[in-house]
């Protein structure tokens, strides 16, 4: 390594460390934020780097934001802060030219600015950031710098990005934020809640909850990702059963069945009788997806409802999808073996299967086995 590229980076690395050590004695200059353009910048280089954030085209983010966190670590927070939080028109030589730009290429320009700004500000863990980033998330933003905004919160103060990611998951908050109305940011908000405070906090549940009740189908889908198998399954019941009837009212969409699908693989069996009833009508009336999970539901636990056996059979003969064939044999056989012969044919190894169990039956009726 010469010594022209030791020195820089021995000047980066510097920087950087004054940038951290600055970060636990941060704060923001509001009366400035307030006001981008009464901040100045006596360096020439940093003042056309600082205007150039506001202007509509040209510069690269990335680099400016570094070099001034690198040239001000005192007071470059502030600059960057007040370009992150400002909601204002492009700034231009002539007035008339900020009304030229179209909207979404200000727009475009924006968002790239924002991105660069929260992902410099990332290596400062300030406490004083934290309210920065809940006045950034009180206007509507991208998905993509919601999230970004979300992990800078939890880095620095814990408490909040708790609170702040509850109002983003919950539509229904008195207090929610305007990305609670977006359901990618919803989801986005629930996981973060799950993964850092875990399924059983309360405002993780509600989320979760609220996911299964009101979202959409790739919400409900996301929401059972997050739960390991058999958690839950109060909840998980009661999400099956909103759909399980919705389907019987007027059908689900795609996503919602594989969230119907997604639900029923994380139940041991169903407790609810209610819902036990709408997987039974499922499996002897649904389309094959749906058919197919219900019967393996069912088939996996204690039946707290009578199922209706004879339909049941009746559907068998006629389903040619193997897959849904054996599910509904697999049901039928725990329920009345003794019908399985005469749907599943002498030469099926389901009818050898039924023989043995009903022989196993009466062996221990007759008190040959226990």
């Amino acid at each position: 390594m010469n010594a022209v590229v030791r020195s820089l980076v021995l000047a980066g690395f510097a920087s950087f460390l004054a940038t951290v050590l600055a970060a636990g004695e941060l704060r923001i200059a509001w009366d400035l934020v307030r006001d981008p353009a009464a901040i100045v910048v006596a360096e020439p280089m940093l003042r056309g780097r600082y205007n150039e954030l506001f202007q509509p085209s040209g510069g690269l983010p990335e680099r400016t934001a570094a070099l001034i966190m690198r040239h001000q670590p005192a007071t470059g927070a502030s600059w960057l802060v007040a370009r992150l939080l400002y909601l204002g028109k492009p700034w231009s030589r002539r007035d008339g030219d900020r009304d030229s730009i179209a909207p979404q290429v200000w727009q475009d320009r924006c968002t790239a600015v924002e991105a660069a700004i929260l992902r410099e500000l990332r290596y400062v863990e300030a406490p004083a950031l934290a309210e920065v980033y809940e006045r950034y998330l009180a206007s509507p933003r991208p998905a993509a710098l919601v999230q970004s905004a979300l992990i800078n919160l939890l880095g620095c103060e814990r408490t909040q990005a708790h609170r702040v990611a509850g109002r983003l998951a919950l539509a229904s908050d008195p207090q929610a934020l305007p990305g609670a109305g977006e359901e990618r940011i919803r989801v986005l908000a629930t996981q973060m809640l799950v993964e850092n405070w875990g399924i059983h906090d309360a405002l993780a549940g509600a989320a979760l909850a609220a996911a299964f009740t009101t979202g959409g189908g790739a919400e409900r889908i996301a929401a059972v990702a997050l739960l390991p198998p058999r958690t839950l399954p109060g909840l998980l019941e009661g999400a099956a059963s909103i759909l399980a009837r919705a389907q019987a009212d007027g059908g689900l969409g795609a996503l919602d069945q594989v969230a119907l699908v997604l639900i029923c693989a994380r139940l041991a069996g169903v407790a609810d009788p209610g819902l036990a009833g709408e997987l039974a009508d499922l499996a002897v009336r649904g389309p094959r997806l749906l058919a197919t999970s219900a019967a393996t539901t069912l088939a996996s636990g204690p039946l707290p409802v009578a199922v209706p056996v004879e339909t049941l059979a009746a559907r068998i003969p006629g389903v040619g999808d193997p897959v849904l064939r054996q599910a509904l044999l697999a049901l039928l056989m725990r329920l009345k073996p003794e019908l399985v012969p005469g749907v599943a044919g002498p030469a099926s190894p389901w009818s050898l299967l039924a023989e043995h169990r009903l022989r196993l039956a009466r062996w221990e009726w007759e008190g040959m086995v226990k």
